[in-house]
Order: C-alpha cells, then structure tokens, then sequence
C-alpha cells in the first residue's frame, strides 16, 4: 500500500504534544517539537513605525513573518499596523528579543506572551474515560445529592429510586453530566463512613449508567468509593478536597476518569 497523506488540525499547544505523544515520540522531543507545530499570527496596531521596522527585523532572524505597509519603509514618524505570523517556538524566540527592544515593544511583548497563555487555556474537548465532552459551549452539571442533609436539595434525593427518577429528569431537561453524591460537605455536617457512602450511591450509579446517554460523576473525598463507583461506570471523579490524598490521583491516572477539583476552606 503506497503512502497516505492527511491533513490535521492543531489548534493548540496541548494538541501538538498530544499527536506527538500518541505517535511515541520522546519526552523531550515532544517538548522541542510541539511548540513548532502551532501557528499564530496576532494584528498589531497603533504601533510605532520604528517600532515597526525592528519587530520585522526580529521576526524575519528567528524565521517568523512580519507584514508591514509599503509606507513604513518611508516613514520616519507615526503609528502603522502590522501583522505578526510564525509558530509558538518562533515567537517565543522573537519575544525574548523584544524584551530589550524601545518605542514601545516591551509592551507588545507582553501582550503577545499573555494572548499565547489565553491561546493555550482554551481546550476545545474534555477528555473522560473512554469519551468526550464538546467544550464549544457551556455544560450544566445535574446534581443528584442521595443524603438525608444536604443544603441543595435538603434530602429528597435521599430515597436511590427518588435520585434515580431525578437524575433521569434532568437528562430530559437537558443535562450534560449527571453528578452523584453520597456525603454532605455542607458547614456543621457530619463525616459519613466509606460503607455507607457505597452503600448510598453504587445502587444509585449502577441504575443510571446504561439508562442514561450522559456520563455520570461521583462526588467524594474518599479514593475507595471513588474506585466503586468508576467500577460501576463513573466517568468523572468530583473531588470537594482537590485531590488532596494522593490515592485519588492514582485512581484517577490509572482509569482515565474525569477530574473536577473543589475548594473547600477547613472542615465541614
């Protein structure tokens, strides 16, 4: 069979090492080789056109391009527009310059630098056990509390038929993830033990997943019940601590799961 060839799409850092880790390349040659995977060009205006002819000057020596009005060659006064184009690697090389540069381009550096880290927080897919959310909007998360004192819906999920029927509720009203909890972290409540946690949300988890079309997440500080309920097809751990014990993070890393990391301040 002769060679095949396929274009791809790589919108972010993240997705350019992504590719090069699937395809078994090196630590460090993904960290070397992502960032010149990425392409980005940025408008530039009310710029100086000294500063115009430096930041060209830049971009050409590390192998970006820069585009600049005819005039700017002419001109010795003003301000012009400019457009600034090349890969994260070229410039990122073409700030470090700009750092001892005048007329105002320590301050495009910043700019550029801060729309780079904005570039590169903006996942387009949220990766979870085996499937994936669309980021391009926003997500409501259902949450179906099986305790008898929470502060959100005060108990009546209490009954697992009762959380069921509601979990499949908000699927209809049109729920992305439907979030289960067996443990009320509201202020002044009372630590449930690991048995009777299971005992209040794998019936409940168990019931939903294969019913539902959405992925369900597992509210709980406690790595085994974390564990029983990925076991009974939890795609997302929902943790109130951050992962504070390190078995949650083994968990997580190990099966793929969904991570939400909760601020809690103190104890409930």
């Amino acid at each position: 069979m002769p060679p095949r060839v396929a274009p791809i799409r790589i919108k972010s850092l993240s997705d350019a090492a992504r590719l090069l880790v699937e395809l078994q390349v090196q630590d460090d040659g993904v960290e070397i080789m992502a960032p010149k995977q990425v392409f980005h060009a940025f408008r530039i205006t009310d710029l100086d056109v000294r500063a115009a002819n430096i930041l060209k000057q830049e971009a050409l020596s590390k192998g970006a391009e820069c585009a600049t009005p005819r005039s700017v060659i002419t001109t010795a006064e003003g301000v012009t527009t400019v457009i600034l184009a090349g890969t994260r690697a070229q410039l990122d090389a073409v700030c470090d310059n700009l750092a001892r540069q005048p007329f105002g381009l320590r301050g495009v550096r910043e700019q550029i630098l801060a729309q780079l880290g904005y570039i590169e927080t903006s996942p387009s897919s949220w990766q979870i056990a085996g499937r994936e959310l669309d980021l391009s909007r926003t997500l409501v998360m259902g949450i179906v509390n099986v305790t008898p004192d929470s502060f959100s819906n005060a108990g009546e999920h209490a009954d697992p038929q009762a959380a069921i029927e509601a979990a499949l509720a908000m699927e209809a009203d049109g729920a992305d993830i439907i979030d289960v909890g067996g443990e009320s972290t509201r202020p002044g409540s009372d630590a449930v033990g690991v048995d009777e946690e299971i005992a209040r949300v794998i019936p409940v988890i168990e019931a939903l997943v294969g019913r539902l079309r959405i992925p369900v997440a597992i509210d709980t500080r406690k790595p085994e019940v974390a564990r029983r309920a990925v076991e009974a097809g939890a795609a997302i751990i929902n943790d109130v601590t951050a992962f504070a014990d390190d078995a949650m993070v083994e968990l997580a890393a190990k099966t793929g799961a969904g991570c939400v990391l909760m601020h809690m301040l103190g104890e409930p």
